[in-house]
């Protein structure tokens, strides 16, 4: 199921009540980051920055892996199996009929049934036009809308909330303020994330489990 991100011109409510998860243990993530859209250094550095500043005020250690852009040569990441701690995140370019700052600026693919998804997807052309309106830099945009993703990717579901970085609709007013308290994750959307995120590593580690007890109960009928 894909979910999208939308944003609008109208004004935002007060956000309150939104607690960030002060935790002594970060839980690890790897964010596979596949840039085809061009997002220059600058800007992915400051997108990188917002989405760790806000992870881990909900309980998440992340790590950026830059696994392909058209700007960089050399890259973080080889071509290995995405583990079960990794999420991949790719920016491109979606047409665009107007300048207006209204529409989908991104979109996740989600497993509702077994509440976990891998693949988020970015818009840069959307961000851009976006941060424009709101008087901001591209980066922070891109940030916040790759963070709204991780969370329908890490929750497993396409939900969202009245305030914080999960809302549907975004507000130019909410971003030219440009507070980054005002868009970390609630007490209970932190949770939720980290009770994702370890139900995937269990799962995987059960898969293994269950795959390594097959191969020793395999029996050589070659004789």
């Amino acid at each position: 199921m894909r979910t999208a991100l939308l944003f609008s011109l109208g004004l935002c409510t007060a956000l309150s009540n939104v607690v960030s998860a002060e935790r002594e243990i970060h839980q690890p993530l790897t964010i596979r980051v596949y840039d085809r859209f061009g997002i220059s250094r600058g800007q992915l550095d400051t997108a990188r920055s917002t989405t760790r500043e806000i992870l881990r005020k909900a309980g998440l250690e992340p790590t950026w892996r830059t696994c392909s852009s058209i700007e960089r040569s050399s890259f973080d990441c080889e071509e290995t199996p995405v583990q079960p701690s990794e999420l991949i995140v790719r920016i491109v370019a979606t047409p665009i009929v107007s300048d207006s700052p209204n529409g989908p600026l991104g979109y996740s693919q989600v497993d509702t049934q077994a509440r976990m998804g891998t693949l988020a997807t970015v818009f840069g052309n959307r961000a851009e036009i976006l941060a424009k309106a709101a008087g901001i830099e591209s980066g922070s945009v891109l940030g916040l809308a790759i963070v709204h993703e991780l969370g329908h990717l890490l929750m497993g579901n396409t939900l969202h909330s009245g305030q914080g970085p999960m809302q549907r609709e975004w507000s130019l007013v909410a971003l030219n303020r440009n507070l980054i308290a005002e868009w970390f994750f609630s007490r209970l959307e932190g949770e939720q994330m980290r009770r994702g995120l370890a139900a995937r590593l269990q799962t995987a580690a059960q898969m293994l489990v269950t795959l390594t007890h097959s191969a020793d109960t395999v029996v050589d009928t070659s004789k």
